[in-house]
């Protein structure tokens, strides 16, 4: 194990065994715990002023942080219309941000009603997708054949942790993103260019799995 991935093992951990307590570590977006790494977080911004998204798809919540990012990001870009759709199974369980951008819808990313609420918001826009929930091998293969056909042309579908395979992932479950991501391009790989960030910012915690749809 080299240092970088040595540290972003144990900034996982770090942040795991905050998890439970009041997050005085995690970092914040005005104000709203954001479960990203600071360096991703610049990458994403990056990704959405070269591409402009119209729809971004946050496939898991958390705190509220990144979806408040996103829609930050968009008013900065001045992105008429743009919409972020935030989807988790605790939104009504918790307090989370609030914007005009912002939507938040409650269930599993996995649910057929879910699905079929966000695909009707599509309407031809150039749609983005971050996949950031659920982060065991059989959840994240789900929602990658399921929401992948959303994501335009000339946008992103991002994997969140494929750094973190085989570390705990939450209700007895381990992290699989990084099996499911290299499943995927296994069949879908022709429909994407893997672009790789991780040797520009050096730490991520999405290494691999930053897919720009052809």
């Amino acid at each position: 194990m080299d240092n970088i991935d040595f540290t972003r093992r144990e900034y996982y951990r770090h942040m795991s065994c905050d998890h439970r307590r009041s997050r005085p570590h995690w970092p914040r977006w005005m104000g709203w715990p954001i479960t990203k790494y600071p360096s991703d977080m610049i990458q994403y911004q990056q990704i959405l002023y070269e591409t402009r998204p119209e729809l971004i798809i946050e496939c898991g919540t958390a705190k509220g942080g990144s979806g408040l990012y996103f829609a930050h990001l968009m008013d900065l870009l001045n992105i008429k219309g743009g919409t972020v759709i935030s989807i988790d199974i605790n939104s009504d369980k918790r307090e989370l941000p609030k914007h005009p951008r912002l939507v938040h819808l409650t269930g599993s990313t996995l649910d057929k009603d879910i699905f079929a609420a966000v695909s009707k918001t599509l309407s031809g826009k150039k749609t983005m997708v971050s996949l950031d929930s659920d982060h065991s091998y059989r959840h994240v293969i789900q929602e990658l054949e399921l929401y992948h056909p959303l994501v335009t042309s000339g946008q992103y579908l991002v994997v969140e942790d494929t750094a973190d395979d085989g570390l705990p992932a939450g209700k007895g479950n381990v992290c699989g993103a990084n099996q499911a991501t290299e499943e995927f391009l296994q069949t879908h790989g022709h429909e994407y260019e893997r672009k790789r960030y991780e040797r520009q910012i050096m730490f991520s915690c999405n290494p691999g799995s930053w897919l720009l749809r052809k």
